[in-house]
C-alpha cells in the first residue's frame, strides 16, 4: 500500500529533476528521481504508472463532445489525449485546421505508461503550445527519434540527454528572432544554419562538450569569419545572438 502512494507522489517530476530527503542522524541525502519512482511503482503494480510528460506532434482528430483528441507523435504513434480544458479549445482548433499545413504542437500533461515504460495515453492536458515551423525543440526531438542507420545505412543514434541539454541551453539563452534549421550529422554532430540579409551562417555543434564551430559568409562580397562558442556559457550565448543579429561585427572584431 505504501509503494502505491508513489503513483501520486512525484508525478510532476520532469526528466533530470529529483527530490532529496535528509537521512536522520547523517549528512547524507536520499535522491528520489523519476527512475527511482518508476522502479518503486513497478514493484507495487503491474498496471503501469503516471508521470509528467512533454511530447511533440500534430493534431489530426478532435472530439469536442468527449474533450479528447489524437496526437500524431514524432515516433509515429497515434496517441490518445483523454481530457483537455475548455480554455485550450481555440489552440486545438487552430492546430487541427492547420494540420495539413504542417502545424506542430508541444503538449504538456500527465502521461499513462505501461509497466514496460510505453506511453499509452495522456490522461490530462496541462498546456498546449503552437509551434513555429522551425521550432528548435521540435527539431531536436525529431533528431532524438532517429534510429541507427538513418544516414544511408550509417549514422549512430544521438544521445537523448545531450540533445535535451542543448534544448535547455537554447530555451534559456537564445534571443535572436529567427530559429535555426538544425540538421543531424555524423559522429554525434549537429549543423545549425541561419540566413541574415546577404549572410549565410552555420554552426557545427559537438554535443559531447557543447562546443560550436561557427562560420559566417557574405555571399555578395565574400567577407567571412569564424570562431568557437562554448554553449555552456551564458555570456557566449549573448555574443552569439549579437553576431547573428549583426554578422558584420564578427568581421570587424
Amino acid at each position: 500500500a505504501q509503494l502505491m502512494m508513489f503513483d501520486r507522489f512525484g508525478c510532476s517530476l520532469q526528466e533530470g529533476e529529483s527530490i532529496f530527503f535528509p537521512v536522520q542522524g547523517s549528512d547524507a541525502k536520499v535522491e528520489f528521481s523519476r527512475d527511482v519512482r518508476r522502479t518503486l511503482i513497478s514493484k507495487a503494480s503491474s498496471n503501469g504508472y503516471q508521470e509528467a510528460v512533454s511530447i511533440y506532434g500534430s493534431i489530426s482528430e478532435l472530439d469536442q463532445d468527449k474533450k479528447t483528441f489524437l496526437l500524431n507523435t514524432i515516433a509515429g504513434q497515434r496517441l490518445q489525449i483523454k481530457k483537455y480544458e475548455d480554455d485550450q479549445v481555440d489552440d486545438l482548433l487552430t492546430a487541427m485546421s492547420d494540420y495539413s499545413q504542417g502545424q506542430k504542437v508541444l503538449v504538456h500533461g500527465t502521461g499513462k505508461y505501461s509497466s514496460a515504460g510505453q506511453l499509452e495515453s495522456i490522461e490530462a492536458v496541462e498546456s498546449i503550445v503552437l509551434l513555429d515551423i522551425i521550432d528548435v525543440g521540435y527539431q531536436l526531438a525529431k533528431i532524438a527519434a532517429l534510429q541507427p542507420g538513418w544516414l544511408d545505412g550509417r549514422g549512430q543514434r544521438f544521445d537523448k540527454d545531450q540533445l535535451r541539454k542543448l534544448g535547455v541551453l537554447f530555451r534559456e539563452n537564445y534571443s535572436f528572432e529567427k530559429a535555426p534549421w538544425v540538421y543531424p550529422a555524423q559522429d554525434g554532430l549537429l549543423l545549425a544554419e541561419w540566413s541574415k540579409d546577404d549572410w549565410r551562417i552555420s554552426m557545427e555543434i559537438e554535443l559531447a562538450n557543447m562546443q560550436g564551430d561557427f562560420l559566417a559568409l557574405n555571399i555578395s562580397d565574400n567577407r567571412e569569419f569564424s570562431r568557437e562558442f562554448d554553449l555552456t556559457s551564458p555570456e557566449q550565448w549573448k555574443t552569439l545572438c549579437s553576431v547573428l543579429d549583426h554578422p558584420e561585427m564578427g568581421v570587424r572584431a
